[in-house]
């Protein structure tokens, strides 16, 4: 019994590393020291420079989807792939030219599909399509949480003071969207 616990204590130390560091310092691990630094400079930063993304319908609408470390952008990179330590609200991806996080809805485990008849993810990150002609995403999907059509919806990054003034939750912990459903 003592080893199961021992063992399940190095992966919740493992998930805890990868949830706080990510994929920000490469593939190289820190030290214990370098990791307690890190927890102590980084994170309360990171905490005060929050950003709050969530997809919805206008600016002041419902939260329909509330976005997490792993849920997916258009450019096919996951949101902890993005910059979002920053109180500019900058978004772009490190992985590549993608500028702004922007939430792809799926339909799902299914990615949604374009009037072109493609998948949202055969489209690039200016979303134009890379199978046809078709040169702006159009969603034919209808949001589950609204019941309105996905081309009314925007991807709607916040700080907490903004979220605050609009009236709207300041979050912590909630449903977050992960793209997965049942």
């Amino acid at each position: 019994s003592s080893g199961i616990n021992a063992e399940y204590g190095h992966v919740e130390a493992y998930w805890q590393y990868h949830k706080i560091v990510g994929d920000e310092v490469g593939d190289e691990l820190m030290t214990p020291e370098q990791f307690e630094a890190y927890k102590n400079t980084v994170v309360p930063e990171r905490m005060k420079n929050r950003l709050y993304v969530s997809w919805r319908v206008g600016d002041d609408g419902l939260d329909c989807e509330l976005i997490g470390p792993e849920t997916m952008c258009y450019c096919q990179h996951r949101y902890r792939q993005h910059e979002t330590d920053n109180a500019d609200k900058k978004t772009s991806c490190r992985n590549c030219s993608c500028k702004r996080y922007e939430f792809c809805p799926k339909n799902g485990t299914q990615p949604v599909r374009c009037k072109c008849k493609h998948y949202s993810t055969e489209h690039d990150a200016r979303k134009t399509c890379t199978r046809c002609a078709c040169k702006a995403l159009m969603l034919t999907f209808t949001c589950p949480s609204c019941g309105k059509p996905a081309h009314q919806h925007s991807t709607s990054i916040e700080t907490k003071e903004e979220r605050l003034a609009l009236g709207n939750e300041f979050y912590s912990q909630c449903r977050i969207s992960t793209n997965h459903r049942p």
